[in-house]
């Protein structure tokens, strides 16, 4: 085997047994604190430098969106969703192509509509989180994780019409098409849309300015970054990585003051950095 395959192949290696280690350290040790999601991670830094920041932000998106889904899955109470909540999921198990959800159960308490929690976490999430403490037993759904389904369906459009949403992995499937207008209107704090097919521009993520963690790494997006992102004050975690956006970094976003991972890299970008990054004091992982 060539030397350089051979060390590739053993840093992935060494990764993958990292990347469950912490995972699975983190589930057990229930240490992930929501309202800080890279902030655990600071006494892991010295451990974690030598790793790629794409594999940084993924072991990131990993740790948000299946530790939050677990910790609130254990500790929402029996209720169920509005039926208007249901026809909605429905639309969106078929703009997806998510063919194997059961309707005739209640979708906030049956088995099937949760992945169980693992010591060895496997690379795919296919649940739903419902915060029922509302009185009367109605349930409001929170979060949705179909993250390694082989989806090969579109980004839903009806996701809009679940105004309580904070949370979306649509992450590794083979989903296509550009972003829907409707998601503009969506209050998300998190969101990873990385590794699908899916194009176009990027303008629309501008208006989720509720945003905390933005993935879209590895797919076919393309134009300029939108100057409007700037708007997205509360950003922690912004991943770009390997898709087509070309043009300057715009200025504005030295605005985001919070960001501790940025990842642009593997883009057609041109021009310089801008100099007043020196305004991202919070910034740990950065890769271009």
């Amino acid at each position: 085997m060539d030397l350089g395959l051979a060390e590739v192949s053993r840093q992935r290696s060494m990764f993958r047994e990292e990347r469950e280690s912490l995972v699975g350290s983190v589930l057990e040790s229930g240490a992930f604190n929501t309202q800080n999601p890279v902030g655990f991670l600071e006494g892991k830094m010295a451990k974690l430098a030598c790793i790629p920041v794409t594999v940084f932000s993924f072991i990131v998106f990993v740790i948000v969106f299946m530790c939050i889904g677990a910790n609130k899955v254990e500790a929402q109470a029996p209720g169920s969703l509005p039926a208007n909540k249901v026809e909605a999921l429905q639309e969106i198990a078929t703009q997806v192509g998510k063919k194997d959800w059961n309707f005739k159960v209640n979708q906030c308490n049956d088995s099937s509509w949760i992945t169980p929690a693992s010591s060895q976490r496997p690379l795919y999430n296919n649940s739903i989180v419902c915060n029922c403490s509302n009185t009367g037993g109605v349930c409001h759904m929170v979060s949705i994780f179909l993250k390694g389904k082989n989806l090969a369906g579109i980004l839903p459009p009806s996701l809009v019409k679940l105004p309580n949403l904070k949370e979306i992995d649509l992450n590794r499937n083979y989903l296509s098409g550009m972003i829907p207008r409707e998601w503009a209107s969506m209050k998300l704090e998190f969101l990873s849309i990385s590794t699908n097919n899916l194009s176009g521009c990027i303008d629309y993520l501008a208006n989720i300015t509720t945003l905390r963690a933005l993935s879209i790494e590895s797919n076919l997006f393309s134009g300029p970054v939108p100057p409007g992102l700037a708007n997205l004050v509360d950003l922690e975690i912004l991943v770009l990585n390997a898709n087509n956006l070309t043009g300057e970094l715009p200025v504005a976003l030295t605005s985001l003051t919070k960001l501790r991972v940025l990842g642009i890299s593997s883009n057609n970008f041109t021009g310089r950095i801008p100099d007043s990054i020196q305004s991202w004091k919070q910034l740990q992982i950065l890769e271009i």
